[in-house]
């Protein structure tokens, strides 16, 4: 599983963004790219043991770090993912599954 966060890049829609908001993007993907080398595996193991299923766990993993990503840009500190953190989006994801049904 891998995190690509394209914080430093430039497009239209962000050269209108200020002096702050670009070094804000830019330590928001530095911060969540340490966070996801310290503990992206922790979260992609819990994913996946709640999930049973390795797509579905990586996507719920990845839920968890763009979360984690959304409360950086907004100058928020997320908290430190544990065990628990991860649930959440695990649990989303197995009831969208079983509502889903079997898959044909």
């Amino acid at each position: 599983m891998t995190v690509a966060v394209e914080a430093t890049t430039t497009s239209p829609a962000r050269s209108s963004l200020s002096l702050s908001g670009r070094r804000r993007q830019r330590a928001a993907g530095e911060r969540i790219s340490a966070l996801f080398e310290e503990h992206g595996r922790m979260v992609y193991g819990v994913c996946r043991l709640n999930l049973r299923d390795g797509i579905e766990a990586e996507d719920a993993a990845q839920q968890t770090f763009l979360s984690a990503y959304r409360a950086l840009l907004a100058g928020q500190e997320p908290r430190e993912p544990s065990p628990g953190s991860a649930r959440l989006p695990a649990t989303n994801a197995a009831r969208g599954c079983a509502r889903a049904g079997p898959s044909r």
